[in-house]
């Protein structure tokens, strides 16, 4: 029979050993990993196995959080925690609070009134972008790590060119380690 369907006597043999091994509790497993490999995926990465077999009970599915747990090790699916909300910004203080100058009027209507910086440090270097909200333009320069001097010598000078009457500075540092 081998010789009328060109097939080897060895992949007989292993075509034939793969049909025994298709057993109805492999199949119900491959589907069940499916199914947990989509609930995955639809809820971003973030259920682990608890909230998985919980879903997997509500579309019927009997299974224990344990084996959800193995199969989702066998197919190296790790939840990543939410990350918690931090609030950054502390409101109840006693120093002074500058005027809303701006007014989220973002379109002056001379040139030279509002300009906006924003200085990003990768240590040891820094950029420095200065952006007029009249022109739409943007100035970007080349700053030393020292944000002290880098605001002095740099932006002083443009400050006295210019004469805004409103000027908003944003600093942003970036530390990064090579190990």
């Amino acid at each position: 029979m081998c010789e009328v369907l060109e097939v080897s006597k060895s992949g007989y043999y292993k075509w034939l050993k793969k049909r025994k091994n298709n057993s109805p509790n492999k199949t119900r497993k491959e589907k069940i990993k499916a199914k947990i490999r989509r609930l995955f995926f639809q809820n971003k990465k973030v259920y682990g196995s608890p909230r998985i077999t919980r879903e997997l009970h509500k579309e019927g599915v009997k299974i224990t959080e344990r084996t959800v747990g193995r199969y989702m090790r066998e197919m190296n699916l790790r939840a990543i925690p939410e990350q918690k909300f931090v609030v950054t910004t502390d409101s109840k203080h006693n120093n002074p609070v500058y005027p809303n100058l701006l007014g989220r009027k973002f379109n002056p209507g001379k040139p030279n009134m509002v300009w906006t910086t924003d200085i990003t440090g990768l240590l040891p270097l820094c950029l420095q972008t200065s952006f007029s909200l009249f022109a739409g333009t943007v100035a970007p320069s080349p700053v030393p790590a020292n944000l002290l001097f880098s605001i002095c010598r740099f932006i002083g000078p443009f400050l006295c060119a210019c004469k805004p009457s409103f000027f908003h500075l944003q600093v942003h540092w970036r530390i990064s380690m090579c190990l």
